[in-house]
């Protein structure tokens, strides 16, 4: 069967099977008013100017194999009329891929930029993913974007509208293209980098000082860069944004040598400068600034991982990534093996990690993490339970590229998570105090991978270090944004458990939440409230672990024997042979009048319980929130030593934990 409809000079053919398909009037009618608003951004580059007036579409199977194409024929699939953006995609790519003869690299570039690009919802994220995700035109692409940007988009896109007309079938160079703008701008002249001499930047700013006049702060820094000026007389414009304590301010910097001077003026006190915040150089990206993302398992291939009796319910998906060049293994790769691996892993209904991939019930689920043994690859886990859902899923996989984490349902998409990450190559400026602070190049992203594989995490504290609460923030912010499945612990006595639901459940206000509070002088608390503040804002659940504060006096003064039955009742089960502590709680108890008011035996009892107990209710939380993981807020002393919190932790079985505690290599000292 064929149906016909017209678009400006255009007239489209759809051919198809009748046995196959069923195509009304109503169906293609649909199709056409689509496709004319996602055409019509289009016609600015030539799309309809094409020596063919006709053009056929012929209807094939989803699992049709490839055939050979002609000029004005577009084989495509009956689910292509659904997603006529998609299908509007197809029609562009496929009419610039006969009509201009380029080198390949440089022609995929140009289509990028002219198809994908302005097709794009977001273009700072396509930006963003195309640097991040380099593929072998990305080079070419940010070649067209740089040349768009000096003579302005609109009149890059009519240039080459006309070029387009003026060479259809023609084999012609890019310098071609090159002489036209030249031509037509010759202002610009000395400013267009040849193909060849266009490299990926690797660029670098450092603050020289900062000096305050009156309200303003003036800033000098020096931007250095990996190219060549020596060569050729041009300027690369770079743009920069600085943050400061009121107000962000964007510039864009002439660069003409390799090290160069500027100044800067700002109002307030610059705090960060992001270089290249809009992703418009072809540039090396930080760590910082790489998301973690679905866009990871297209750019380089892997391993799909199944049990093999999930082979027909995953068949698709496994067809899809099999054309990608990833291979498929029925044996489970434990995730104590994936440091010898690199490449990614996808695993399809079995998790590596409960607490890391927790999956609804029902629908598509799909999410990546980084490997923390080398970030450059992924892990993924996919659970499906609708065939329906995995074809909507596949069919729109491409435009779900920047999340880390998609849930489907009933062809709907329930969640999108996307991973914060730094805008721009950052230079953090240090505060203008001797007070420590933690460094500038240290990464938050790359301490959180440490602890990706481990359920415990054991957060040391310490009440009077000042950049306690910076420190520990940022590192729950980071752990965050790849887990969102995490649950706070905090060391404060039991009772404080219904002062922190009453706050969630906006019944406590933070003044009065301070007030109970303030007591507490082993851990600083002004960090504490912080992290709780955080919880409530991201809805992260909070328990309080900390030991019975009356029975834990009790012991302290009379010892166990001096419980009475009932409170023995309450105890965990309690060890007290632990020579290492005992020595070490001897040492401490010599040493000091306050502690010798008591006698030793008791205040080592009261310890080893304040122990046993600690761990015991970290067991507990295990077992009622399995796919969970935990960030701990402790006292420092309590976890440094094997012989501390740790031995009571392993001795119930309790051993996938990690310590972070902020130290002298995250900080340094500074002198103005």
């Amino acid at each position: 069967e064929k149906i016909k409809f017209s678009y400006k000079n255009f007239s489209f053919y759809f051919h198809y099977s009748p046995q196959l398909y069923t195509l009304s009037e109503k169906d293609l009618k649909k199709f056409f008013d689509n496709f004319k608003t996602f055409a019509s951004p289009l016609e600015n580059i030539g799309i309809f100017s094409h020596p063919f007036k006709i053009f056929h579409l012929i209807l094939i199977p989803e699992d049709f194999h490839k055939v050979k194409s002609f000029s004005n024929v577009l084989f495509i699939n009956y689910s292509s009329l659904k997603d006529t953006k998609q299908f509007v995609y197809c029609f562009a790519k496929k009419k610039f891929e006969n009509e201009i003869l380029l080198e390949e690299e440089i022609k995929d570039g140009l289509i990028t930029y002219l198809v994908d690009y302005q097709l794009a919802e977001n273009k700072k994220d396509f930006r963003k993913l195309q640097a991040s995700f380099p593929k072998k035109e990305s080079k070419a692409f940010f070649y067209f974007l740089f040349l768009a940007e000096r003579i302005g988009e609109k009149n890059f896109i009519k240039l080459f509208k006309k070029f387009h007309e003026d060479n259809i079938f023609n084999f012609i160079s890019l310098d071609d293209f090159l002489n036209l703008i030249q031509q037509s701008y010759p202002e610009f002249k000395n400013f267009i980098i040849p193909y060849e001499e266009f490299q990926k930047l690797n660029l670098r700013v450092e603050v020289k000082s900062i000096t305050q006049e009156k309200d303003l702060y003036l800033v000098d820094l020096t931007l250095y860069t990996n190219l060549n000026f020596k060569n050729f007389v041009k300027s690369i414009p770079i743009s920069l944004k600085i943050k400061t304590e009121k107000e962000s301010k964007s510039v864009v910097l002439n660069l003409e040598n390799e090290i160069q001077d500027f100044q800067i003026s700002v109002n307030g006190k610059p705090e960060v400068i992001f270089i290249d915040p809009e992703y418009k150089l072809w540039r090396d990206l930080d760590f910082e600034e790489i998301p973690n993302c679905i866009a990871k398992l297209f750019y380089s291939q892997g391993t799909i991982i199944l049990k093999r009796d999930n082979l027909p319910t995953y068949k698709k998906f496994i067809d899809y990534f099999r054309n990608l060049g990833y291979k498929v293994s029925f044996s489970f790769i434990d995730f104590s093996e994936i440091s010898k691996i690199s490449e990614n892993l996808i695993y399809l209904d079995i998790s590596p990690l409960t607490w890391q991939f927790n999956p609804p019930s029902e629908g598509f689920y799909l999410k990546v993490i980084p490997n923390p043994y080398n970030s450059k690859y992924v892990i993924g886990y996919l659970h499906v339970s609708s065939q329906s859902d995995l074809d909507w899923a596949l069919k729109n996989l491409v435009y779900l590229n920047p999340y880390s984490e998609i849930f489907i349902q009933s062809g709907k998409v329930i969640l999108k998570r996307e991973d914060k990450t730094l805008e721009g190559i950052s230079t953090f400026i240090p505060p203008p105090s001797e007070k420590p602070y933690i460094k500038s190049n240290f990464s938050f992203r790359g301490e959180v991978l440490k602890f990706i594989n481990s359920q415990i995490i054991l957060a040391g504290m310490e009440k009077d270090l000042p950049f306690c609460k910076d420190y520990l923030k940022s590192f729950l912010q980071s752990l965050y944004n790849f887990n969102t499945n995490i649950i706070l612990a905090l060391d404060l006595p039991i009772f404080f458990q219904r002062f922190l639901e009453d706050y969630f459940e906006n019944k406590l206000s933070e003044s009065q939440l301070k007030e109970n509070i303030r007591n507490v002088d082993y851990l600083n608390m002004e960090a504490i409230l912080e992290i709780i503040e955080w919880a409530k804002m991201n809805k992260i659940k909070v328990f309080t672990v900390g030991v019975d504060y009356e029975l834990f006096l009790q012991i302290l003064n009379n010892g166990l024997k001096g419980l009475s039955q009932e409170d023995l009742s309450k105890l965990p089960e309690i060890d007290l042979l632990n020579p290492p502590y005992k020595e070490f709680l001897s040492s401490l108890f010599v040493t000091s009048e306050n502690l010798q008011k008591f006698n030793f035996e008791n205040f080592y009892e009261a310890q080893v319980f304040r122990l046993e107990d600690l761990a015991e209710k970290i067991k507990k939380l295990l077992e009622t929130f399995k796919s969970n993981q935990f960030v701990i807020f402790i006292q420092k002393d309590l976890i440094m030593k094997d012989w501390k919190l740790p031995h009571y932790l392993q001795k119930r079985n309790v051993s996938n934990f990690k310590i972070i505690n902020p130290n002298d290599k995250d900080i340094k000292s500074i002198e103005y």
